[in-house]
């Protein structure tokens, strides 16, 4: 009998285990080593799916995420322009966590929002302290990746506009960035969201460009 299967179900935790403790992309690939254990059912099974959104907003109360922030560079002179906020999770018992195990809960659950507040917060609340401590860092922008369930959230802008007021933050410092399959899946759904962001005075981005299916015309 297998790990995980239905029959032991106080098994399931090791589920969980094996989803959150791999690195990289979340796929068949990452649970190679332990498939003969859990079984294929694996992510159709909605008990382990639960355990693990009850540990992601447990994290979310109880301060376990962080933000990191990895710099931009201007390819011509070699010079910093920015930084890209990056949501991590590190468990007390499990470790970090892959944010490819978290981010993809998240969306599947419909629990983004949460989660993109607090790295916008956040990472605004960085930049602006970053800034004021020398006018040579004046100019350092912050970019935020955001989902498709973000754009298509009714209150996006009103969070957005204020996270940017919150931390005093220029609104042409902040840059959101979509990846161009969920732009293009909701491109028709997200343009007053992002007319409405362009008219606040945020920058937008598309992220793994050239890797979908967009055309000139789209563009």
């Amino acid at each position: 009998m297998r790990f995980g299967s239905p029959e032991r179900g106080a098994a399931r935790p090791f589920w969980v285990l094996a989803l959150v403790i791999g690195s990289g992309t979340l796929g068949m690939h990452v649970l190679a080593p332990v498939l003969p254990l859990i079984g294929r059912d694996f992510f159709a099974d909605a008990a382990a799916t639960q355990l693990v959104v009850s540990l992601y907003m447990f994290a979310l109360a109880g301060g376990q995420l962080s933000v990191a922030y990895q710099p931009l560079f201007d390819l011509d002179t070699g010079r910093v322009t920015g930084f890209e906020a990056l949501a991590r999770w590190h468990h007390a018992e499990l470790g970090t966590i892959s944010p490819a195990v978290f981010i993809a809960v998240a969306e599947d659950a419909g629990l983004m929002w949460p989660l993109t507040d607090f790295v916008l917060r956040t990472a605004c609340h960085q930049l602006r302290e970053w800034q004021s401590r020398d006018p040579a860092f004046a100019r350092l922008n912050m970019h935020v990746n955001v989902s498709g369930n973000d754009i298509a959230h009714t209150s996006f802008v009103a969070r957005v506009n204020s996270a940017i007021v919150e931390a005093r933050l220029q609104a042409q410092h902040l840059t959101l960035e979509l990846t161009e399959n969920i732009l293009m899946a909701r491109l028709e759904a997200a343009l007053p969201t992002l007319v409405e962001l362009r008219r606040l005075g945020v920058g937008l981005s598309v992220d793994d460009f050239g890797t979908g299916y967009s055309s000139l015309r789209h563009l």
